[in-house]
């Protein structure tokens, strides 16, 4: 059988804004995927420490420069050339993002060769039915799913959940922390679920009694600035077990520009 490589890179939502699509386009192609999960700041988990073992599935922790050189002479389905200073030269590169995606992957079809495809967002061309149905044939640790029960035993029938993004690209979100506080002590009737990449945050909007956090021991790690940072394996598992949370309640900021928020509201549709 002829190889499909997965190039799952970035934090834990862009990597499966990679792996859904590129899951399903191997099975389009009737080829094998391979998936390759570096162990990188973004992401300091592997695969198996996130997913239950499945033998339909072969995981490497090649980086984005050993794959691309690699496989450089491959046909690369992808959103951009996202090796390093794009040192890897590519000659046959397909844009997902292309309106002509479709014959892309039609014409890949009957190619000898391997093919490499990473994105960091599913492809408009493929439905949200498949894409649940996807997201459901891969099965996140018991654990993790354990410990989403634990929590989400405090909540009562209707909760608003709130995500406030404090590393990388903050500004792009829809309430700042003063709305957010406004928001909560305006309805004190109403439950909260407030989570953050950032500890001190969360500890902020703890101090209200209508609301409920997920309470971490590790955080994510910022550095130089806020795009120089680190993400330790347990702050990730928190960051997992904070999309299944916000998956369980009435999402306020739905900002979908946020692979974070859009795969909590997918997984939503699980019934987790």
């Amino acid at each position: 059988m002829k190889n499909l490589y997965i190039m799952c890179d970035g934090g834990f939502g862009n990597r499966l804004g990679a792996l859904i699509p590129g899951l399903m386009i191997a099975k389009e192609m009737r080829r094998r995927a391979i998936i390759s999960w570096p162990v990188t700041k973004w992401c300091e988990c592997k695969f198996n420490d996130l997913f239950e073992e499945d033998p339909r599935l072969t995981i490497d922790e090649k980086t984005i420069d050993e794959l691309f050189e690699e496989k450089k002479d491959a046909h690369f389905l992808i959103h951009a050339n996202i090796s390093t200073d794009k040192k890897v030269k590519i000659e046959k590169e397909y844009n997902i993002h292309s309106p002509d995606a479709l014959k892309y992957i039609e014409e890949l079809k009957s190619v000898d060769g391997d093919i490499v495809f990473t994105n960091h967002i599913v492809p408009k061309i493929i439905s949200e039915e498949i894409v649940i149905r996807t997201l459901k044939e891969l099965k996140l640790k018991k654990y993790i799913i354990n410990e989403v029960e634990r929590i989400a035993k405090s909540f009562p029938e209707n909760i608003y959940g709130i995500h406030i993004r404090k590393t990388d690209f903050p500004e792009s979100f829809l309430l700042d922390d003063n709305q957010v506080v406004k928001l909560i002590t305006e309805n004190p009737q109403e439950k909260f679920f407030v989570c953050s990449d950032d500890n001190e945050t969360e500890d902020k909007f703890n101090k209200f009694e209508n609301v409920i956090i997920n309470k971490k021991e590790s955080s994510v790690i910022t550095k130089s600035n806020r795009f120089d940072i680190s993400r330790p394996k347990d702050s990730v598992i928190d960051g997992i077990i904070d999309m299944l949370l916000l998956s369980r309640t009435l999402i306020t900021n739905q900002n979908l520009q946020s692979t974070f928020l859009v795969f909590a509201i997918r997984y939503g549709k699980l019934n987790l």
